[in-house]
């Protein structure tokens, strides 16, 4: 998070546009076919009435840690509403 927007994978979005953050989680796709699988997880920014970007986190905890950020640095509400 910085002082003039938000910069998330490939999108810079300003931080006025901005009206949540939250988590989304999946399972790979081996886990409906009985394979190995592993969840998913990804920062989902919603801006515009409605619209979202989302970008891939490696690891939850780090994800998490974002989150923990938004929600101590700025006013953006955190958690889907």
């Amino acid at each position: 998070v910085g002082s003039f927007g938000l910069f998330s994978c490939t999108h810079y979005l300003p931080r006025t546009r901005v009206e949540r953050v939250f988590k989304r989680l999946a399972v790979s796709k081996g886990f409906y076919e009985g394979k190995a699988f592993g969840t998913l997880s990804y920062l989902v920014v919603r801006y515009d009435g409605g619209k979202e970007r989302q970008c891939r986190f490696e690891r939850e905890d780090e994800l998490d840690m974002m989150l923990s950020a938004f929600r101590s640095r700025t006013s953006i509400p955190v958690g889907k509403n």
